[in-house]
């Protein structure tokens, strides 16, 4: 921290940092003063004290750990995994680069230990559905967003089963991760975001021509809106998990709103804003009986039919 900061740090940014009292960040502070003589006190525009390390007073590659390298051999695998293959490749070769700046016995051990720590992780292994996307398509559209370029592209609309060629889109956003994969955009001629299925997609071409959604148009309130990918008008939403299942949903974020409040049995209720309700019942099956809906009714009645539906086909079968 202190060498990666022109500044330096201040004893408050240290208590922070690593969640000690202003006692510990001393001795913490005097011990690296100790270690290293070259550490410089400077101060700041209203006279605070802060300490800050020269430019290369020490090579940080040599305090590279495995569990570093492992660290970003997993970010790569997750990315990778949940779509973003250009991320993960980016992410695989600063690895491949770092671990060929160290010296050869470091190399030596790295990679049996770093295949250890990711067998004991289990990252790899991590089963999860998801769709088929070419890593070409994700790769153009992510191009495109960085360089806020339009896209002509061959879609296939999933429900409709029509094709549609060169398709204009102004490309935002992607929503990657396990199950169906998404890019956020404005289909020429519109004037509201919506979303694209990525494996509907067959041919992706990054135009010459610059693309500027509105201004009013912020991705994060998009994305809020929906308690998964759906998006419809939202509403305020109510579960209560019993005792047995409190701490487990404690744990949990639903939803960016979300407040929970701990009742005197108990049980959890937790409060949030959003839409989607298919997909709020898809996620209240994994908690069985151990939760109830509170509201709104629509959706109690919305999850009850659902149940309903899937009981009669099991019994007709």
């Amino acid at each position: 921290m202190m060498q990666g900061r022109s500044d330096g740090i201040s004893l408050a940014e240290i208590e922070t940092a690593f969640n000690v009292s202003r006692r510990t960040a001393q001795r913490m502070r005097d011990a690296l003063c100790r270690a290293l003589p070259q550490v410089e006190e400077i101060r700041d525009d209203e006279l605070h004290k802060r300490w800050r390390l020269p430019a290369r007073s020490f090579d940080p590659i040599r305090m590279l750990s495995v569990e570093d390298m492992v660290a970003l051999r997993r970010a790569s695998t997750v990315l990778s995994r949940d779509g973003d293959q250009a991320s993960a490749r980016q992410i695989a070769s600063l690895q491949e680069r770092l671990a060929a700046s160290l010296d050869a016995s470091r190399r030596r051990r790295f990679d049996p230990d770093a295949s250890a720590l990711m067998q004991a992780d289990g990252v790899a292994m991590r089963p999860g559905p998801r769709e088929r996307v070419e890593p070409a398509v994700t790769q153009a559209l992510q191009e495109a967003i960085k360089a806020g370029n339009l896209i002509e592209v061959d879609y296939r609309n999933r429900r409709a089963g029509k094709l549609l060629s060169a398709l204009r889109i102004g490309p935002v956003g992607l929503l990657l991760g396990v199950g169906r994969q998404y890019l956020i955009g404005f289909q020429e001629g519109k004037t509201q975001a919506r979303l694209f299925v990525l494996s509907g997609f067959s041919r992706v071409e990054v135009l010459a021509e610059s693309f500027q959604p509105p201004e009013d148009f912020d991705i994060d309130a998009y994305t809020q809106r929906s308690f998964g990918i759906f998006q419809e008008e939202p509403f305020r939403v109510v579960w209560r998990f019993s005792g047995k299942s409190a701490k487990e949903a404690e744990m949990f974020l639903f939803h960016p709103t979300q407040t929970m409040e701990w009742r005197p049995d108990g049980s959890l209720d937790v409060s949030f804003v959003a839409g989607g309700s298919v997909e709020m019942c898809w996620h209240l099956f994994r908690w069985g009986a151990e939760v109830e809906i509170i509201e709104p009714d629509r959706l109690k009645r919305e999850y009850e039919a659902m149940i309903r539906s899937v009981a009669e086909t099991l019994d007709e079968r």
